[in-house]
């Protein structure tokens, strides 16, 4: 399960190393074998991980990147990339207010995390205003005592949601946005693909509890804020 001890979160930080090794290989193209050599080392991780959200988020980012490499495709990738986010995000959300969502959806999604994201979603409900306090969804959730695993929400932006009120979920759903956009304005094939780290990273933790893992999202800050801070070709 590689250093971070769990299976999709190693898959979420290769999909960003993956989407860094193809900036690496515009922004230094003597290294550009050596850099590509280890785009596809790094795209088998999620797959060799039997992680399907990171391998399907992964499939997304490659034709999407390669739309980033076309000049007059590429004002398009930041937009596509963020309404995917957006998409998966009120998905996930439809299913945990949905009283009795369809039972082969809750089968394919795992029962435990439908039911720890309806549960994330009913304290959020109850508590709108100021949620139940950062950090405490595990101690007043039913399923979180069952095993460390289950303390988290397994879906970040409703964890946020149930801990710090729909303010404080909001928030986290804006900053992504934000890092999405920022980058797409460079208007360059790095800030596309900056932004497609962030939608990416945003869309895998709509369904699982990668924020948890500081390296995470710290490594998509450092690809989107280096392509904020010295725009590239």
């Amino acid at each position: 399960e590689g250093p971070f001890g769990y299976a999709n979160a190693k898959a979420a930080f290769f999909v960003l190393a993956a989407i860094a090794a193809v900036m690496v290989a515009i922004a230094r193209p003597r290294w550009r074998w050596f850099s590509l050599a280890l785009v596809v080392t790094f795209s088998l991780v999620p797959f060799l991980s039997g992680a399907r959200a990171a391998g399907a988020v992964l499939a997304t980012v490659g034709v999407l990147g390669l739309a980033a490499m076309v000049s007059p495709l590429r004002r398009f990738v930041a937009p596509l990339a963020g309404a995917a986010f957006l998409s998966v995000l009120a998905f996930t959300v439809w299913i945990a207010a949905t009283p009795r969502p369809p039972d082969e959806l809750v089968r394919r999604l795992d029962g435990r995390r439908v039911t720890l994201w309806e549960e994330a979603f009913d304290t959020m409900a109850q508590r709108p205003l100021v949620g139940v306090g950062p950090g405490r969804f595990g101690s007043i959730s039913s399923t979180g005592g069952r095993d460390a695993d289950a303390r988290w929400a397994h879906h970040d932006f409703l964890e946020q949601g149930a801990e710090n009120g729909i303010v404080g979920g909001g928030l986290l759903v804006l900053f992504f946005l934000w890092g999405i956009a920022r980058a797409g304005t460079a208007g360059s094939s790095l800030g596309a693909l900056a932004a497609l780290a962030a939608a990416a990273l945003g869309t895998l933790a709509s369904v699982d509890h990668l924020l948890h893992f500081p390296l995470i999202p710290l490594s998509a800050a450092v690809l989107v804020g280096g392509v904020v801070r010295t725009p590239a070709p």
